[in-house]
């Protein structure tokens, strides 16, 4: 029995010496936030990996991914997530796809309204596939564009609220208006696991005093930005208020004050 009490004790410490962040990242307690790891990296990354063929898509994705190409043309590349889509590309590793569609003659990637309504129509035609819920709508559209290409971004909503560090669409146009590149980190299925319980006002001392804790020698200092967003891990959300510090992001629980998040941006 011992030996088994060691055995067990010995998994647990390895498995704490896991959860530990380079010295760059402020502590993080919360045991929610574990699971997100470091935003810009590793989640993108896993985002990559955990992919199905069409076929292992969930009902209708072989038809509704043959309507799409019908319509944008043949040549990519799906990869999907858990069942959703969650990039396109060229097949075999191209930069370009040449049998791509064109939009409509007359195209200018330079014209940020013609930009945005070709975004719109090729997500219409992806947002089943994406899995977008009318719930946690895409919103928010950012253009921008260029001589010979275009990018767009969305940002998936709950009730207005951003939701971080996922639910993330970009679209990627060339010069024509064909599809270059899709991605997409949308959160089907969220859980809304907290409340707000106090302003953001109040989080900007909180969040100081989270930075303090592991920069005690930075007094002084301000606290710039504060946004509210829904913090998630997995399909759980949690209300949260996001600053910068001093190059550090800090995420915290806006009904508890703990931190959900924090890490020197330069080394995001």
């Amino acid at each position: 029995m011992s030996l088994l009490v060691l055995a067990v004790f010995a998994s647990m410490v390895v498995l704490f010496s896991s959860m530990e962040e380079d010295t760059e990242s402020l502590p993080r307690i919360h045991p929610r936030s574990v699971a997100t790891e470091e935003v810009t990296g590793e989640v993108k990354r896993q985002a990559a990996v955990r992919v199905t063929h069409v076929t292992d898509a969930t009902g209708s994705a072989p038809e509704l991914w043959k309507n799409f190409e019908a319509s944008f043309g043949t040549g990519f590349e799906p990869q999907w997530r858990e069942g959703l889509l969650a990039s396109i590309r060229a097949t075999n590793g191209k930069l370009r796809n040449p049998n791509a569609r064109a939009a409509q003659s007359g195209f200018e990637s330079q014209d940020s309204e013609q930009v945005l309504a070709r975004a719109r129509e090729l997500l219409a035609a992806l947002e089943l596939l994406v899995g977008v819920e009318a719930e946690l709508p895409l919103e928010g559209p950012v253009v921008r564009v260029g001589d010979i290409s275009a990018h767009i971004f969305f940002q998936e909503t709950w009730r207005g609220i951003p939701i971080e560090p996922l639910g993330k669409v970009s679209i990627d146009l060339g010069s024509n208006g064909e599809l270059r590149g899709f991605d997409s980190t949308y959160v089907r299925g969220l859980r809304i696991k907290n409340q707000v319980g106090f302003s953001m006002e109040e989080g900007r001392i909180k969040a100081l005093s989270w930075f303090y804790r592991s920069q005690p020698e930075k007094q002084g200092v301000q606290v710039a930005g504060g946004k509210q967003i829904i913090w998630v891990s997995g399909q759980n959300g949690w209300h949260a208020y996001e600053y910068f510090v001093r190059g550090y992001q800090i995420v915290i629980d806006a009904m508890t004050g703990e931190l959900l998040y924090g890490r020197s941006a330069r080394s995001a």
